[in-house]
């Protein structure tokens, strides 16, 4: 489960791999009762398509300063290049944002991390590296 707080007009956005090559992502905006999240796949430096089926299950909330985000999706999610999240083992990450609500270029605001998801609940980050 994702809970991600998004200020409004910015966007942030997690993909599951190293860089945008190949890279099945979730983006979140803060647009006030117009805010969307969508399921995307990324074959490289450009915006992201659309998938066909999202994988995400999710609910928002509009606050003072943004949105508040609850986004579920299963860990192995079905459907066409969509990432199934190992279980207790680490795996990379990557992530964006912006002060847009729409998706456009980060202009670097991104960061590589990983991640392990444990069989007992939880989750571990290790490995956050600032943009290059």
């Amino acid at each position: 489960m994702y809970n991600v707080n998004v200020t409004s007009g910015t966007y942030v956005a997690v993909g599951y791999g190293t860089s945008m090559t190949d890279t099945d992502m979730c983006f979140w905006n803060g647009n006030g009762a117009s805010s969307i999240q969508e399921d995307l796949y990324a074959t490289g430096e450009s915006r992201p398509s659309v998938d066909s089926v999202n994988a995400y299950t999710s609910n928002f909330t509009v606050t003072t300063t943004g949105t508040s985000w609850t986004s579920t999706r299963p860990i192995a999610a079905t459907g066409n290049d969509t990432y199934v999240i190992p279980i207790d083992t680490q795996f990379p990450m990557i992530s964006a944002y912006y002060n847009s609500s729409t998706l456009t270029f980060h202009h670097g605001n991104h960061l590589n991390f990983n991640v392990t998801l444990l069989s007992t609940g939880g989750c571990t980050f290790a490995s956050v590296t600032p943009p290059t």
